[in-house]
Formats: structure tokens, sequence, C-alpha cells
């Protein structure tokens, strides 16, 4: 017993750690069988007893720093009846399904004898204390927001982010071990690993924070994604956007905001996280976003919240979206879907979709209908109904006349539907003797009966003839 005292003294002092998931340096974890027959990964290490120990805690200190382990009914105890203040103790150490420190099994002490200031253990005591302990109601302990870290005192374990983690409180799914409850607090360092994702591998370093919790001194992401650069984030800054997350990895979100639109969000290493430490699909955010030379949004902020009930009225251009300052714009290029209606635009970006309300605020320059299929530049901002709203649209080519052509005195109505090969500034409407007219269209065109020009759409169109012998849209409506 001498040789392995001696052994694990000098590993400890090798090592300067002590570890629940993974065994020190030249300490292996064995299996350990507890007095009800269950069976744990033992890591032995040696500590000298310190003052105010009991007989259901050791108060210990070591080259690793002080630590509490748990004394208990199911602690093998041996031959020791009693722990002294500053007497060397071996133990068998292993973490516990309430994720604190339990001794296993006791090997040895160096005195084991009841003198001044003895405590004496045993299976009956521990037995007692724990009957007298269950006729009382168990108090959870304080949050605590922040705690002291070193580097002597954090152990490791590797595992996945459990679907009950929240904001402050990480459920680690560690392989064959269990599930560990580690807190998030102000002082832990996630620069590796930004947010911690339900469902995500994470190496984490924990330490006993003393208030009956493990907290987490870091987590490193240990995932496939990468964060996003944050150096061609430019522009103004949309705050105040609510949503739920509908997936998320560690380089980009897909939030649903309000019910028929979604966003794709970028983070980076910028991003503000403290405010949500915890990600994962179903989460309620509350986030802020800014453009960036990749084309995407950016994510500057995010926020755990509940998302504010919000009262919205569909409906063809009449659904006003306000800002308080018009210059809050996002510019955004992409190509507007099939699936567009008059009052909500689907517009790809980047190959990612987003939704965006045309309202009787959207000015439109060089168009008046948009033609699905070809590109847009757009300025976007929040409305304050929560959606993301036009403020302005032009197509990238084919701009639209500007109706100067137009002999208001020759007018005509036509009934059809849109052809597949209509462009930004050509209307081909199919009537219904199966004959295909050619209408040109000019910014002064009021389509605010019918925005969008899908193919097939049945629409009426009043025109006027041109100078340039082409009839001319002058309204467009819906059939």
């Amino acid at each position: 017993m001498k040789k392995k005292l001696a052994a694990i003294l000098t590993s400890l002092a090798l090592a300067c750690t002590i570890t629940a998931a993974l065994p020190a340096t030249g300490v292996q974890a064995a299996s350990v069988k507890l007095t009800d027959g269950t069976t744990v990964d033992g890591t032995p290490i040696a500590a000298w007893v310190a003052d105010g120990s009991t007989a259901t805690l050791l108060k210990l200190n070591s080259q690793a720093g002080a630590f509490d382990v748990v004394l208990d009914s199911k602690t093998d105890y041996g031959k020791t009846k009693y722990v002294v203040p500053g007497e060397v103790i071996v133990l068998d150490l292993y973490v516990g399904s309430d994720n604190l420190f339990h001794a296993a099994k006791i090997e040895q002490n160096t005195t084991n004898a009841n003198v001044s200031g003895a405590v004496a253990v045993g299976t009956d005591i521990a037995k007692a204390a724990e009957s007298a302990a269950a006729q009382t109601t168990a108090t959870k302990p304080a949050t605590t927001t922040t705690t002291t870290a070193t580097t002597q005192n954090v152990s490791y374990a590797t595992g996945t982010i459990g679907s009950k983690s929240e904001n402050n409180l990480i459920y680690l799914n560690v392989t064959n071990q269990g599930t560990m409850q580690i807190k998030l607090d102000a002082n832990t360092d996630m620069s590796n690993g930004k947010v911690a994702l339900i469902g995500s591998t994470y190496k984490v370093g924990f330490y006993n924070g003393g208030d009956g919790y493990l907290h987490a001194a870091s987590l490193y992401y240990l995932g496939d994604s990468s964060l996003a650069n944050a150096n061609g984030n430019a522009g103004t800054v949309v705050e105040d956007l609510y949503g739920t997350v509908k997936s998320a990895d560690m380089n980009m979100m897909t939030i649903s905001i309000q019910s028929d639109s979604d966003m794709k969000v970028k983070l980076d290493a910028n991003t503000d996280t403290s405010g949500c430490r915890v990600l994962g699909a179903g989460f309620k955010i509350k986030f802020s976003v800014q453009g960036s030379v990749d084309g995407y949004l950016h994510a500057t902020k995010i926020t755990d919240t509940v998302t504010p009930t919000v009262t919205t009225t569909e409906g063809s251009m009449g659904d006003k979206g306000t800002i308080a300052n018009p210059a809050e714009t996002t510019y955004i290029t992409g190509t507007p879907t099939a699936d567009s209606t008059d009052d909500l635009m689907q517009i790809s970006v980047n190959g990612q979709l987003m939704k965006v309300r045309l309202d009787s605020n959207t000015k439109y320059y060089h168009c008046s209908a948009i033609r699905p299929g070809y590109t847009h530049y757009l300025h976007v901002y929040v409305g304050t109904d929560g959606y993301m709203h036009a403020a302005d649209v032009q197509p990238m080519d084919r701009y639209a006349g500007d109706g100067s052509k137009i002999n208001t005195n020759s007018t005509a109505t036509f009934t059809g539907k849109v052809q597949s090969n209509t462009v930004n500034d050509t209307l081909y409407l199919k009537d219904s003797t199966g004959s295909v007219m050619t209408i040109r269209l000019d910014t002064t065109c009021d389509c605010t009966g019918a925005r969008i020009l899908r193919d097939n759409r049945e629409i009426v169109v009043r025109c006027g003839h041109g100078s340039d012998g082409y009839w001319h849209a002058m309204s467009i409506a819906k059939k």
C-alpha cells in the first residue's frame, strides 16, 4: 500500500490536477464496486484532510487545489473509522449523478484514530445522516454568477450538449460517464465556441465552484463548422429582431421570423452571445444583424428571450411596416421566386430564402411589376410588426420604360395569362383565344392590384397605345 500511496502522490505532483472524467497522468481509472453492488470508474487520488470535514463531506487539500468529496452509504470505507484533519487519505473518486465528487472507496488514511478533532465515518453513520436529510426539504443552491477558476483545479471532459441545457446551465452527456450539469458564468471562456449548440460535441474545462455546482472554465467546440469572418461587416445594425431558431451550427443560424419568414444569419467572432450561451432548434431569441461583404446578414448580438406577441394584418399592399429611422436599412441582392405573392416576396439570396414584405410604402425604381427569376436589389428593414419589409426594389437590368410614349386617349383592356418569356420590361400575355400579346411595361404602370408576374397568373391589363407601335400597360390587376 505504501508503494501505491507513493505512486499516487508522485503522479499528483507531476500532473497537478484532479479529474473526474479523465484520470491524472500515471493514475489509471479502474472499476470500483460500491456497497450497493453498482460499479463505477474510480480514479485514485491522495490528499490531506482539511478542517471542516464531516461524516458526509470530506474537505480535502492537494497540490491540485482544494475540493470537496461526498461520503455516503455507497462508499466502501474498508478499515477506516475516523478521519483527522491534517492526515493523508487515499481514496477512489468518481462523479455522482448529482455532479459532485463522491468517494467510491477509502483505500487508506494515515491516522484513522479517535484523536482530538477526529470525525467518525462509516456506512451506518452515512445511512443515519441520509435518513435525517430525507425528512427535510432540500434547498437548491443559489445561482452563482462568478467564481474563481485556476488552471490548478480545472478538469476536462468531452461530451455532447444535452437538450435540457439552458442559458446558464449545460447538461454534458459524456460517453460511458453519464450526464454532468455544469454552470456557465461570466468567467467561462467561450472564445473557441461562441455558443453551446444542442447536440454538438465540446471539450469542457470544469471545476468545483463551491456553490454545489461544477462550473465551466472553458468550452472548446469540436464540430465541423467554424465561425464566419467578421472583417467585412459594414452598414447600419438592425436591432430588436425576434424569432425562433429552426437550425444552427457554429457558422449559420436559420431563424423563423413570425410564421412565414425565415432568415439565414451568420455567427462570427464578434457576435455578442453573453445573453445566449446555449442555442438549439426551438430556442426563442432576440437578435441584431448587420450586413457584410460576403452577402449575408451577420448577428451582432443574441439574447435568450421570449418572442413578444405581435398582431399582424395580412393583406395586399396594406400592411405597412414603419421604423423610427428610415436610414436603418440593409442592402441585399437576390432573385424573387415563383412562390412570391403581391405582399410577400420570397427572394433567394446566395441560394438561401428570405421572405420580405411589400407594402404601400415600398418604392419601385426602374420597374413597376416584379418578374420572378430576375435579380433585384432591395433595401430591407424590420417593421413594427416584426417582419422584414422592402423599403425599395430595383431590377438589375431590363429597366422598364418611363411611360412617355403612351397615348392615354387610345386605350384597351386585355385579360390573359402571364407567359414564361415575360421579362422586366415586357409582358407576354396569352388571351382566351390562344393569341399572345406583347405589352410594354413602364414605371408609370399601376401594379398595386397585381405586383408579381408569375407564370400562368391570370391578370387584367389596361393598356394605352404607344408611339412605338406597342401596347403599354397602364394598370395591372388580378383576375
